[in-house]
């Protein structure tokens, strides 16, 4: 994977987290609290792939 698709996995991964961290606000304002919960776990380990991969990025081979 070069550059360019790395960067774009990247982009795409923390848009999902996102618009997870939305669809769990919105479920917690209709009083599905499991549910946003679920979502809100799911956001958070996309967003920890997310740091992985930008540090993977960054590291330098050996």
């Amino acid at each position: 994977m070069d550059t360019k698709e790395h960067d774009a996995e990247v982009l795409a991964a923390e848009r999902h987290a996102f618009t997870l961290i939305g669809w769990a606000k919105r479920s917690a304002d209709n009083g599905y609290t499991e549910k946003a919960l679920h979502q809100a776990q799911a956001a958070l380990a996309i967003a920890q792939a997310v740091l992985l991969l930008k540090k993977s990025a960054t590291a330098t081979p050996e």
